[in-house]
């Protein structure tokens, strides 16, 4: 049986301890080679922690940034900095209501990103959800850490993987016009553009 996955208290101890993995430039590459990403887009960012990625986006591409973390902890560490464009809201995807107070409005997004929180969410929920935020033509770019062996548990109940053949799948999602991935052996990029349509 899998590790239950941490609660927002266990992710507060954590971000206490650690801070998230750091962005490197290869990553960088990658993601304007996806998302092809242009100034002043707004920009929804999913389990953003401790708001490393999140500063990234709006420093660089001058983007109105929304990060959603549901640990209270990891958003007080992100308010430290101040970046113009960015805001903070906490939030959890897995629990809370499509519509609840504090979401992303429908069709308010140019981009939507997910950098190594997929493994800790829903994928059915979090592809529903960025449908429903992205406008026409919007991108869902998310960055996982890959299993190397499915069967091998890992050692940190924060340092969780996807199986190669749920990665596939979310490639494959036909809800999407457009897939994109940049494969590697322990992280992989995905974009998915243009959903068809946001669900009602």
């Amino acid at each position: 049986m899998p590790p239950l996955l941490p609660c927002a208290a266990d992710w507060d101890n954590h971000h206490r301890r650690y801070q998230g993995a750091r962005v490197c430039q290869q990553e960088l590459r990658d993601f304007e080679w996806l998302v092809r990403p242009r100034t002043g887009m707004a920009v929804v960012d999913i389990g953003c922690g401790t708001g490393g990625w999140t500063r990234q986006l709006a420093r660089r591409w001058q983007s109105d940034v929304t990060g959603y973390d549901f640990s209270a902890e990891a958003l007080r560490q992100a308010r430290h900095f101040i970046v113009p464009g960015v805001r903070y809201r906490q939030w959890d995807l897995n629990t809370a209501a499509p519509e609840a107070g504090g979401a992303p409005g429908r069709a308010s997004a140019d981009v939507v990103t997910c950098r190594f929180a997929l493994e800790f969410l829903d994928v059915a929920c979090v592809l529903r959800q960025a449908a429903r935020w992205l406008r026409p033509d919007g991108v869902l770019y998310a960055l996982a850490a890959v299993a190397e062996d499915r069967h091998t548990e890992p050692s940190s109940p924060f340092q969780r993987t996807l199986p190669q053949d749920r990665l596939d799948a979310l490639q494959a999602a036909p809800a999407w016009r457009q897939h994109w991935s940049v494969p590697g052996t322990k992280r992989h990029a995905i974009a998915l553009r243009d959903p068809v349509g946001p669900p009602d």
